[in-house]
């Protein structure tokens, strides 16, 4: 969207609904993404003036908010690299994925926090950061091969 663009939306918007507010914006939106999902299942016609509406809502609530053009624009720019960081799931049975909630725990190794979900773990369940793990999984290997070369366990 260009910039004239979405100062026009916002221009008419308070214009003619000037005694909106962004609260009142979203809940209009809701309804809206009901009728998109409606046009989306059976395919309708008029699909893109249905993601339409829902723009304009969603930039008229931002504005009701303070949000400028720019505003919006660095805050998509900012959400797009939290989103490229996370670690997703799996789609669920509608086809949804979700972003995997980020938990930090320590490395038993150097001490220093990581993501959970980017560690890996010994058979023990004890969690390193991948610098530690390469440093000792030969180690590991090691150990556990003179273990079973030992009797002392069996080679999984």
């Amino acid at each position: 969207m260009k910039k004239d663009q979405f100062e026009a939306i916002i221009k008419w918007q308070n214009e003619t609904f000037g005694e909106s507010t962004s609260l009142s914006k979203v809940k209009h939106l809701l309804k809206e993404v009901d009728e998109l999902g409606i046009a989306i299942t059976y395919s309708d016609e008029n699909i893109r003036l249905e993601f339409a509406d829902c723009l304009f809502l969603l930039f008229g609530a931002a504005s009701k908010e303070g949000m400028t053009y720019d505003d919006i624009c660095a805050a998509i720019d900012e959400k797009l690299e939290i989103n490229k960081s996370r670690v997703w799931g799996k789609p669920d049975a509608d086809g949804v994925v979700e972003n995997l909630e980020t938990c930090y725990i320590e490395c038993i190794s150097c001490n220093e926090e990581f993501d959970i979900w980017t560690m890996p773990t010994d058979d023990d369940d004890n969690h390193y950061c991948k610098e530690c793990y390469a440093e000792i999984s030969p180690v590991m290997k090691e150990v556990y091969d003179e273990m079973v070369n030992n009797g002392e366990i069996e080679r999984e």
